[in-house]
């Protein structure tokens, strides 16, 4: 991953995860005018360290990341506004780190339904694009602890030649 993709994630696709965060929080709802920009920055970004190559990433991450949880979707377990910020968050990713950020999404999902279920604040929903926040910023993190040689690379996780 090239110093450009990583210095634009953490100044603009993290910074806007948390405002999707905090406006579903308090709103239950993701607003498009912030997924939009979201996804085509993203887009932008990996065209601009990649090229074509960039650009066919980004949509394989957009694609992945949604049908991954249009399931959740289709059983109305989650609303549309959280697919499509699952996909912004996806334009950004290559897509083997779309399939990390999904899980981590996922499992963070889990967490916070079950908090807000104990807590009795179930009634309105959950807040999702808190949990894809949480794992997209883990996903993140993962490729640079790769990166840097924290983690080793296995069959599931690949930790060079994936990367725009």
């Amino acid at each position: 991953m090239n110093r450009l993709t990583v210095l634009a994630q953490l100044l603009v696709l993290v910074p806007m995860l948390s405002v999707a965060a905090v406006h579903d929080w308090r709103t239950r709802r993701v607003p498009n005018r912030l997924i939009a920009p979201l996804a085509l920055i993203g887009v932008f970004v990996q065209s601009l360290a990649s090229g074509p190559r960039g650009l066919a990433l980004a949509a394989g991450g957009a694609v992945l990341a949604a049908v991954c949880l249009l399931p959740f979707y289709l059983m109305r377990g989650m609303a549309a506004g959280d697919i499509k910020l699952m996909a912004a968050a996806g334009a950004w990713l290559h897509p083997a780190m779309a399939a990390w950020a999904v899980a981590f999404t996922c499992l963070a999902g889990a967490v916070l339904g079950l908090a807000l279920w104990s807590a009795g604040r179930r009634r309105h929903g959950v807040p999702y694009a808190v949990a894809i926040a949480t794992g997209t910023v883990a996903a993140l993190s993962l490729m640079q602890a790769a990166q840097v040689g924290l983690v080793r690379s296995s069959p599931y996780f690949p930790t060079h030649g994936v990367s725009p």
